[in-house]
């Protein structure tokens, strides 16, 4: 399946970060809507390969309720009270039958 619907659920989004998460206490997946004026809801996410960053999101079917261009970024908190942001990324939702 090459596109993502909104309120598409049974989905799971890959993303890497790039860095290694040994030390990651939990990673989320943060963002914004395509009119700029919603936060996304954190996403909680899974460390799937700590060396190679992988970070794996199940999307509910509330997660991307609105067609349009989401920008989203990773968010790592560590033990011990670091925080590291990842750059934004952008993901298109269309609405079924688009």
């Amino acid at each position: 399946m090459g596109k993502i619907y909104t309120s598409q659920d049974q989905l799971v989004l890959y993303v890497y970060t790039g860095s290694d998460l040994l030390e990651a206490s939990s990673v989320l997946l943060q963002g914004i809507s395509p009119s700029g004026s919603a936060m996304v809801p954190d996403l909680v996410g899974t460390i799937e390969d700590s060396p190679s960053g992988l970070i794996s999101y199940e999307v509910a079917s509330s997660t991307f309720s609105t067609a349009g261009t989401w920008i989203l970024w990773v968010h790592v908190n560590y033990y011990g009270g670091g925080d590291a942001w990842g750059e934004p990324f952008h993901l298109n939702i269309y609405t079924p039958g688009s």
